[in-house]
């Protein structure tokens, strides 16, 4: 048995005493068990380099292999407390995604036809709808 590695200890006595990545500890509504913040930094890191964008790999091959990563982490911290921690990663992937397709397009000219659709008003007017670079919406109106 490896003396430095096992203890026995109170889990209340420590703040943020780490066990198998979670974070153990007592506050005001009792015990808490939470992802401890170097197993959030190993995660985020992994994630970074899974949509990277100088891979030149296909959009939705990386959105499978994020996928697959978070579907298995969450599972394995999913008794932890992190509601807060999955809404903020939702939204930086989100991000990270977006960059990652707006890479693949180089040109000016496939960045300005991809981000435009039409669509029609209620009294059947057509128009187009465009978002810049950074994410602001326009609408011009649509000739054919």
């Amino acid at each position: 048995m490896n003396l430095r590695k096992s203890k026995v200890i109170s889990v209340i006595a420590q703040k943020h005493f780490k066990f198998l990545g979670f974070a153990l500890g007592k506050n005001r509504g009792g015990v808490y068990i939470r992802v401890h913040r170097e197993s959030l930094a190993k995660a985020k890191q992994k994630l970074k380099k899974l949509t990277s964008r100088s891979q030149g790999r296909n959009a939705r091959q990386v959105m499978e292999n994020v996928k697959v990563y978070v579907r298995g982490w969450i599972g394995y911290f999913y008794v932890a407390d992190m509601k807060r921690i999955v809404q903020s990663w939702n939204e930086w992937l989100r991000r990270r995604m977006r960059t990652y397709i707006w890479k693949q397009w180089k040109k000016p000219k496939t960045k300005v036809q991809n981000n435009k659709s039409v669509r029609e008003d209620a009294e059947g007017n057509k128009f187009e709808i465009g978002f810049d670079s950074t994410g602001k919406r326009q609408e011009f109106e649509y000739h054919e």
